[in-house]
């Protein structure tokens, strides 16, 4: 037993040497074992010929009788190409059978395993190697269970980490890159602008494995021409277009599509008994391979994820999938790269998109912008990820590594690549990569809440960082900073040379002496030693930078939202809290609030034939008057609110009701209802003839609520639905209302 995972470990070692050789099969190792000896390994060498245990059990022959065999995929028990491997383990009566792991494939899917344990033969899994053997088959268990093909995004950089268009030369010779990369996979997914360079995936080597090429075809072209695909070969390639075209050589398929995928793409191979594909970025600048000149699919990946939750999701619900998911698939490229303004737009178009329309193409109204949501709830927004201050973000904190003792193999090469004669702060930004430039290109941003601690100066500016003051010294002396020659000077040149160090374009009026004698106390004063100068981030009480601190620093608008603040924390649905915030900024989408966009429909209300307004439907209307006069006298208020801030200032109030939860939720539960019941009558033609009936839909949704409440206010709660319920039943027995 404790021997299972070294043997489980040699089928898997095995089993790779025929990686890209299996497909549609998976890879799969053998090793038969008696008496703590190998007597027999074998591995499946390729699609229609026998299996790794067929293999393992020739090569022990006799010796297999009463031996353990060690298999890294559940043996088949089925007939394909080949007889089922179970029958031929039975038969060579061994003892007991170590699987790494159940095989995926519905057709097996534990039947190997049940057929080996009826024949009498002990079958167990090695658990703790598990994870090796689905590592080993990513593609074929990710090919079984949706049905598309594994694709791997190959990109070349260049030695600064530059994304570049080629790969160099003797790519493609005997022994290259070209002939070790493409033994392990399938097919190869080229744009069409790029069948005509010198730097395709493909290899000279006698023999070597010539994968099947989808080659994307799109833009109208009516001809093309594979130059590097002989007539002979032309079954290797096949064509995706979304318009008739000739290619050249003769007989290669072309496929005409209505709308270009890659879903469809990896589907065809899969179909085709392809496990894993591989598209790589020469040719196109940077941009995935299966990206032709007009960037069709550029975002399909960001619409792909939320295409797959396909209900009918509140904004509150989208809210949570665009932040969970859509937000976070650039977070890993902003780390690295400064995105540039057409990417950030992008993103905020399908985020926007998608939180107004859903899954629809067309449709609803954007009521408002994504710039006024796309920031953090307390400073007003909704939350979202601002794409561009997180890109800054990102970036900055590679200041700060790079400004620390961090020793590691990353930070060490960068610095001796580019800081060799200073800091980040004293570096040129006209030279280096994409990433080093996106980097340096935050440098503004970091300046605005660092601090340095002084070690031995060398990376301090005098004049323009923060170290002795709590602004720079050229903001607390700009008479001297005007005039001074040595306006970049180090604090340790400073402390070298002394005041002699500074010199100035003019002489000293009587206000630059009055700085000069302030200034040269602290210059006298500067103590240095052998240490590094330590960059700390002063917005944080502990002086370390955090992504999210700067994030924030970013996106602060100039003030805090406290009617905000206090509805997030409030004790209702997260739906209900998106259509108040709507309600705040008056964009809820009502009839005069949706003529402003374009809608041609009546902008009066079908209750009142007032015009309809947000402050109409929930404060003005007179089912909404009749709920707020009920909410008045349960409340001890001496009137009703005529807007969202009246009831902020209302609810200051102090009355029996202390906690502003408890008023929140109640302004919610009243909001919603009032809206749900103007729905009801605009896309339902159901109206509410008793306007009793919502103040018991109001003390519903309360109680509905009552768990997310803190013990202490549950009984102002209960106090309250009662209150509710109590003025409800007076109207009735009095008859002043409608039934």
């Amino acid at each position: 037993m404790d021997d299972d995972g070294v043997y489980i470990r040699w089928c898997v070692e095995l089993a790779r040497k025929a990686a890209g050789h299996t497909s549609p099969n998976p890879m799969v190792g053998c090793v038969v074992v008696r008496g703590g000896r190998v007597v027999g390994e074998g591995f499946h060498p390729e699609a229609g010929q026998p299996h790794a245990e067929v293999f393992a059990l020739r090569d022990a022959r006799d010796l297999a009788e009463n031996a353990t065999a060690y298999v890294s995929l559940e043996p088949c028990n089925h007939y394909g190409r080949t007889p089922p491997c179970t029958e031929a383990l039975i038969n060579a009566k061994l003892k007991d059978v170590v699987v790494g792991m159940t095989d995926p494939n519905p057709i097996v899917a534990s039947k190997g395993i049940e057929r080996l344990q009826s024949a009498g033969i002990d079958v167990r899994v090695c658990m703790e190697e598990e994870a090796l053997c689905r590592n080993l088959n990513e593609a074929y268990i990710h090919c079984m269970l949706t049905g598309k093909a594994f694709a791997t995004l190959r990109t070349t950089l260049s030695v600064n980490g530059v994304v570049v268009n080629q790969i160099g030369t003797g790519a493609d010779q005997p022994g290259g890159y070209y002939s070790q990369l493409l033994k392990e996979y399938d097919g190869v997914i080229i744009s069409g602008i790029s069948v005509n360079m010198t730097t395709l995936p493909t290899s000279h080597e006698a023999g070597a494995k010539q994968p099947l090429y989808i080659i994307i075809a799109q833009g109208g072209n009516s001809q093309l021409n594979i130059q590097f695909l002989r007539e002979e070969c032309a079954s290797e390639a096949v064509v995706l277009t979304d318009s008739p075209v000739t290619v050249k050589p003769p007989g290669v398929e072309v496929l005409v599509l209505d709308r270009m995928s890659l879903e469809f793409i990896l589907e065809i191979l899969a179909q085709r008994g392809l496990c894993r594909g591989e598209a790589g970025t020469e040719g196109c600048c940077g941009a995935p391979a299966y990206l032709d000149s007009d960037q069709s699919l550029k975002g399909q990946k960001l619409e792909k994820r939320l295409g797959t939750w396909m209900g009918n999701l509140s904004h509150a619900g989208r809210a949570i999938q665009i932040n969970a998911c859509l937000s976070s698939i650039p977070s890993y490229a902003m780390g690295f790269y400064s995105l540039p303004e057409g990417v950030h737009h992008k993103f905020d178009s399908v985020r926007g998109r998608y939180y107004w329309a859903g899954n629809k193409i067309n449709g609803k109204y954007h009521m408002v912008k994504w710039e006024d949501m796309a920031f953090p709830k307390d400073f007003g927004g909704l939350g979202f990820t601002e794409t561009r201050a997180m890109n800054i973000a990102l970036l900055a904190k590679w200041i700060f590594k790079l400004e620390s003792p961090d020793q590691s193999l990353c930070t060490s090469l960068l610095r001796n690549k580019y800081l060799q004669e200073g800091g980040v702060f004293q570096c040129r930004a006209e030279e280096g990569s994409q990433f080093w430039k996106g980097v340096l290109s935050t440098r503004d941003w970091v300046k605005l809440g660092t601090e340095w601690l002084v070690g031995d100066g060398r990376h301090i500016l005098f004049w323009k960082d923060v170290w002795v003051h709590p602004c720079p010294l050229k903001t607390s002396f700009p008479l001297l900073f005007e005039i001074c020659n040595q306006q970049s000077i180090l604090v340790a040149e400073i402390k070298q040379a002394g005041i002699e160090g500074l010199s100035f374009r003019r002489s000293f009026g009587p206000r630059e002496m009055d700085e000069w004698e302030e200034l040269r106390v602290i210059i006298e004063n500067i103590s240095t030693s052998q240490t590094y100068d330590t960059l700390r981030w002063a917005l944080k009480d502990n002086k370390t930078f955090t992504t999210q601190s700067l994030y924030r620093v970013l996106t602060f608008r100039g003030m805090i939202d406290t009617q905000l603040q206090q509805l997030w924390s409030a004790p209702c649905p997260l739906k209900i809290k998106h259509f108040i915030w709507l309600g705040l900024r008056d964009r809820i989408q009502a009839s005069a609030n949706l003529a402003k966009k374009g809608w041609s429909g009546s902008v009066l209300c079908l209750l009142c034939g007032e015009p309809e307004t947000t402050k109409h439907i929930i404060f003005r209307c007179p089912m909404a008057t009749f709920v707020w006069c009920l909410c008045r006298d349960v409340l001890g208020w001496d009137r009703i609110p005529v807007n969202f801030d009246d009831f902020f200032c209302l609810a200051q109030l102090r009355t029996v009701f202390k906690h502003m939860n408890v008023k929140l939720a109640l302004l919610a539960a009243v909001c919603w209802t009032l809206w749900i019941t103007r729905n009801n009558m605009v896309f339902r033609d159901k109206i509410t003839y008793s306007p009793l009936i919502l103040p018991f839909q109001i003390t519903s949704l309360l109680m509905q609520w009552r768990p997310l409440f803190k013990v202490a206010e549950t009984d102002e709660l209960e106090l309250l639905t009662r209150r509710l319920k109590d003025c409800c039943a007076e109207l009735r027995n009095a008859r002043t209302g409608v039934g």
